[in-house]
């Protein structure tokens, strides 16, 4: 998340503390938020123009950047292009066929580089992205141990001089979580028409459909370790809540205090329409208040609610429809084992004029603290 989107969101929490201290009838104290909402309204403005020359700087040696490249493409070859034009039975350049040499050899590929940057670049921006959210540790290795410190509520103890204290270590200590890196891939036919792109746009296309599928995945296993039984099918038993006013109870009293910092509550689009509906019975007002004129940022109870797409969609149980809503401190409740290095193979296809590339990256998804999160769900009669 960039410097503006965090003061954004910080600001958008100010309001929404304003605005409940004023109905409350804390005048005072709104009226101290108030003048913070004024100081951090200045610091975007700061962050903003901080961010607006960057780009422009940016842009201006990407324009060099970018004529240095052509320069280099006019002297080096595309590796893609070169393999598969040979794949394909096609006759290669002298520099194509230099390029392929030195690859088959064994010699560095830019190329190869390019692209794991390329895809690297796409996922720091991509916002759905719910790996942002966990705890990562990069790993060199393909399986192994990791520990993670276990504490009960202990506190500092009086020291005595003299006095034993090796009884006093109950309750501290470390669990290890397994970890066992899986071999996620996928394949992207290039074509003729593909190859007619420059070298720089068919690694900025092949990325592009990688990292759409490596969200996807990700998003996916993280859920899933939280969400799903260990069979990967059924679901965890959920917290039945009937409404809003549930939920706010759930992020009051569902986990510990240390862990409601930085925690959010996940849902569906389908989950949030229908939490969205629902009225206070006294007033007839709805509990989720939006502002048509800006993009939909929900809070609950000041809690930050974060749409995913089909992980966490409603689904039937025990003759009812779920709508889940997963409560939880992903930072806390969820590690995520990678090497973070995206590898390409190239590959013949059986049909005419196709190449396949393939592109490879490891990682492995684990429960790191049941007590961080707890799924809710709101339940409907089918029929």
């Amino acid at each position: 998340m960039n410097k503006v989107m965090e003061l954004e969101r910080e600001l958008e929490t100010l309001k929404n503390n304003a605005e409940s201290l004023k109905n409350e009838g804390k005048i005072d104290e709104a009226f101290e938020v108030v003048n913070t909402i004024k100081v951090k309204k200045e610091e975007i403005a700061k962050a903003k123009a901080i961010e607006t020359e960057l780009l422009e700087n940016k842009a201006e040696g990407d324009v060099k950047v970018m004529e240095n490249k052509v320069l280099e493409n006019k002297k080096e070859a595309s590796f893609i292009h070169a393999w598969a034009k040979n794949a394909m039975g096609k006759p290669l350049t002298e520099e194509e066929d230099r390029v392929l040499k030195n690859a088959i050899s064994g010699e560095e590929n830019v190329q190869i580089k390019e692209l794991s940057t390329k895809v690297k670049e796409l996922l720091r921006e991509h916002r759905g992205l719910l790996k942002q959210y966990v705890t990562i540790h990069k790993t060199p290795a393909i399986s192994g141990q990791f520990p993670i410190l276990k504490t009960t509520e202990k506190v500092l103890v009086d020291v005595v001089d003299g006095v034993d204290m090796s009884g006093d270590d109950e309750g501290l200590g470390f669990e290890l979580i397994k970890f066992s890196l899986k071999k996620k891939g996928r394949l992207f036919p290039l074509t003729e028409t593909c190859l007619k792109f420059t070298a720089v746009d068919l690694i900025a296309y092949v990325a592009r459909l990688f990292v759409e599928c490596y969200v996807m995945t990700v998003n996916e296993a993280i859920l899933k370790a939280l969400v799903f039984e260990s069979n990967g099918t059924d679901h965890k038993a959920h917290k039945v809540v009937v409404g809003v006013e549930d939920v706010v109870d759930a992020t009051m009293l569902d986990l510990d205090s240390a862990l409601v910092e930085g925690a959010a509550l996940y849902m569906n689009r389908q989950t949030l329409a229908k939490l969205a509906k629902d009225k206070n019975a006294e007033n007839g007002l709805r509990y989720i208040q939006s502002d048509l004129t800006q993009p939909a940022k929900p809070y609950i109870n000041g809690v930050p609610v974060r749409l995913v797409a089909k992980e966490l969609a409603p689904y039937e149980k025990d003759s009812k429809k779920v709508y889940p809503i997963l409560f939880a401190n992903l930072k806390e409740a969820v590690i995520m084992f990678e090497n973070e290095e995206y590898t390409t193979e190239m590959q013949r296809n059986f049909r005419a004029n196709v190449v396949d590339q393939k592109i490879i990256t490891y990682f492995d998804v684990k429960e790191m603290d049941k007590e961080a999160h707890v799924l809710l769900g709101m339940e409907e009669a089918i029929g």
